[in-house]
């Protein structure tokens, strides 16, 4: 009997990965927007959040559904 190969690398998650050179001065503003709107949130979680909100703002992506 063999075992199957360990899968490697991180599992999937259902979301396309979005890589991004930011300037210092907006890391340095996003990092005050963790410590003032949600300590202890990585800076990965930061962005979605804050794309989210500016998304939704402009109309352009709906709210979520609350059923």
């Amino acid at each position: 009997m063999t075992d199957a190969p360990k899968a490697r690398g991180r599992p999937r998650v259902g979301a396309i990965a979005v890589n991004v050179r930011v300037p210092p001065d907006l890391v340095e503003s996003i990092d005050r927007f963790i410590s003032m709107d949600a300590p202890g949130s990585s800076r990965a979680e930061a962005l979605r959040r804050l794309a989210a909100e500016h998304l939704k703002t402009l109309g352009v992506r709906p709210a979520p559904d609350t059923r």
